[in-house]
Parts: C-alpha cells; structure tokens; sequence
C-alpha cells in the first residue's frame, strides 16, 4: 500500500487530481482516455473530478486556480487519447486497483473538509467493489 502524505502542495495536488480522473475513469469504463473523451458525457465527467479535486483542496487551503478543472481537461486530453491507465490494467488482468489512494483519498478528504464529491465517490465506490470480488475470488464482500 502506498503512503499518502497528510498535506500536499498544489503541485501535488495537480498531479494527484489528474491521475484521479484518468486512471479511475478508464478503469472504471474499461476504456482508453480518448474513448472517454469521445463520448458525449466524458469530457464533463473528467471535467466534474478535477472540480471536486479543486475545491476539496481549496478548503484544505490549496489554491489551484479557478481554471484548473479546464486547464487539466486539455492537458489529459493533449497526453493521449490511446492511454492506458495501470488501473484499467489492472482491472483487464483481475487485480487490485490502487482506488483507495487516489479516489478513495479524494473522497476522504472531501468528507473531512464537508465538501460533497459524488463522481469520486462512484468512482471510488465501484472500483472498491472490483477490488473486493478480487480479494474474495469474485463475490463481492
């Protein structure tokens, strides 16, 4: 398991939200980036999980800049519609996801701070689920 630090820096920040939204959305649809981006919802979708990145690290003192959530849509969609996530390999082989440290976190933190984030909580939520029919050999816990 991976060690997430109590207080990130913006830059942190950044890099966590965006890798929120890449590797949870293309685990979560079992699609590369550009499949989501092509569908009429996914580039909203995206969009909505770094806004809640951005406020949830807003009321934990970190200012992201209010354009943020569009800055980081162009810079996933300009990384490469054919990407593919460690979390979506994941996924495609039956292991584990790393959701709890991303998402999860994310989720953690708005619930912390009082700060509603429903996408990263389905995120969360569905991928948590994968990760235990995995760990119980397909029924979910």
């Amino acid at each position: 398991a991976h060690e997430v630090p109590e207080e990130f820096r913006p830059a942190e920040w950044r890099k966590f939200s965006l890798v929120c939204a890449a590797n949870g959305l293309t685990a979560l649809t079992k699609g590369r980036f550009g499949d989501i981006l092509e569908h009429p919802h996914g580039p909203k979708v995206v969009w909505e999980i770094l806004s809640e990145a951005t406020r949830v690290a807003s009321a934990e003192g970190v200012d992201l800049g209010g354009s943020f959530a569009d800055d980081g849509l162009a810079f996933l969609t300009e990384l490469g519609p054919a990407r593919r996530s460690s979390m979506l390999r994941d996924v495609e082989r039956g292991r584990r996801t790393e959701v709890a440290v991303l998402n999860g976190e994310l989720v953690a933190r708005s619930d912390r701070v009082g700060i509603a984030a429903p996408v990263n909580r389905l995120v969360s939520l569905v991928l948590d689920m994968h990760n235990r029919r995995v760990a119980t050999g397909g029924e979910a816990a």
